[in-house]
């Protein structure tokens, strides 16, 4: 359903089948796969893609853990409305973080 709802162009569609492919749910994980499509996204400022690609590049899901990646991910999408983001750059790990 959510790679139906993908194909027809719904962000929220496109996020769940990224978050899919990133958790395995319904396959295996497949990070380089949800890397793509959370880039795709945040190409489009979705608020959703940003915080997931900050969190990806922290945690080092698919890419190389990078602090700086992840704060400039989180940035962006606090801009656009993330208050996933927001905690993040809020955390202890990113208090002291200076660009």
């Amino acid at each position: 359903m959510y790679q139906m709802g993908a194909d027809m162009g719904s962000p929220a569609a496109k996020c769940a089948l990224t978050d899919c492919c990133k958790r395995g749910t319904g396959g295996e994980k497949d990070f380089q796969k949800a890397l793509e499509l959370y880039l795709d996204a945040a190409k489009a400022h979705d608020d959703y893609a940003l915080y997931a690609l900050g969190d990806m590049y922290l945690k080092g899901l698919g890419v190389a853990a990078d602090l700086q990646k992840a704060y400039d991910y989180f940035q962006k999408a606090a801009r656009y409305g993330s208050r996933a983001a927001e905690n993040a750059l809020n955390s202890k790990k990113f208090r002291d973080f200076k660009k």
